[in-house]
């Protein structure tokens, strides 16, 4: 087998893994032991331009599978597989400054950081006009420019704007791929667009994710539409049935729907912010953190709006209820009963 070429986004893992492992379990030893091959992907294994960014002779993956991707070209997104491998280096290179961080490594957080600094201004050079305009003006383009913070100062939110607009041109179906669609529904809501991403998340046409409800999926598909609207199979390449990519989704279900996340690695202190949305008028979730089961349930009944919140042992949270103007609440182990009168989402 002779030599595999390195790809941004998949080899983006041996950084984004462990730190993601870390913010669930708590567990340093873990990110120590993770630290050294992280750092060699950052220093060696991204070949660079001369810019400084990724060495674009190298083929990538991009956002692979994006609903106008060429049935026999998984790869030929209408997002440059450039900007998504050059968008992905600049952010695993702020967790190799944060991993470094945590593990009290002072001069290699302050080097990467500052490394950060000025890989997003080759971004912003590359791939950003004057104007704030990102060269690929698409959901992908726009939702890893803002989530990854590579917009020069003031220029985010009018391209949160200029997101949202897409989107509602789009008929609120969904136009990412692999390397976008996780970050979707997190950067809308990041700018206060909720309300776009539960639309986005109750169509039902393709390309949408209740389209494989409504075909009977039992199982997220590795294409949005790897059965094609008369039920037969999609016959081209790339058609799995039960594929991680766009069930990635669940995360912002349970930050953004359920409203649970860790507020600092392990769980020992859990953010509890739930953000009712579209047509629901209730929802429950439950996660396994270290400390033990913590769950919360909610429902909207004639004008208010009811959380219960089960916290373990030697664990508390801080509870921000919707319609309350993010005013937290800190509570410690056991169930809580929260209510808000007159809501209205």
């Amino acid at each position: 087998m002779g030599p595999v070429n390195p790809a941004a986004v998949w080899g983006d893992v041996v950084v984004a893994n462990p730190w993601n492992t870390y913010q669930s379990s708590g567990d340093v030893g873990a990110l120590k032991d993770h630290y050294v091959g992280a750092k060699a992907w950052v220093d060696s294994g991204i070949p660079r331009g001369a810019d400084g960014l990724w060495d674009h002779k190298y083929a990538q993956y991009g956002d692979w599978l994006d609903p106008k991707a060429p049935n026999d070209n998984p790869g030929g997104a209408t997002t440059s597989s450039a900007l998504v491998a050059d968008a992905y280096f600049v952010y695993v290179t702020s967790l190799v400054s944060k991993m470094a961080e945590e593990l009290g490594l002072e001069n290699d957080a302050k080097h990467y950081k500052n490394y950060t600094a000025t890989l997003t201004k080759a971004y912003q050079k590359a791939w950003i006009s004057q104007d704030g305009k990102v060269a690929n003006e698409t959901q992908t383009g726009l939702a890893l420019s803002l989530y990854f913070g590579l917009f020069p100062e003031g220029q985010d939110t009018p391209a949160a704007g200029r997101l949202q607009k897409i989107i509602t041109n789009n008929n609120y179906l969904v136009g990412t791929g692999f390397a976008g669609t996780h970050l979707l529904g997190l950067t809308l809501t990041q700018y206060g667009l909720t309300d776009d991403f539960y639309k986005m998340l109750l169509q039902t046409t393709v390309p949408s994710w209740l389209y494989q409800v409504v075909m009977n999926g039992t199982t997220t598909w590795e294409r949005w539409d790897s059965m094609l609207p008369d039920g037969t199979v999609n016959p081209n390449e790339m058609t799995s049935f039960n594929h991680y990519a766009f069930g990635s989704v669940a995360n912002w279900v349970f930050h953004t729907v359920a409203g649970l996340a860790s507020a600092e690695p392990g769980w020992r202190t859990i953010r509890v912010a739930p953000i009712p949305g579209g047509d629901l008028t209730a929802a429950r979730a439950s996660y396994l953190s270290p400390y033990g089961l913590t769950s919360t349930e909610w429902r909207i009944d004639d004008g208010t709006f009811e959380l219960k919140l089960v916290v373990p042992p030697n664990a508390k949270a801080e509870v921000v209820l919707p319609g309350t103007k993010d005013d937290v609440v800190t509570v410690g182990s056991g169930t809580h009963t929260f209510t808000v009168s007159g809501f209205k989402k």
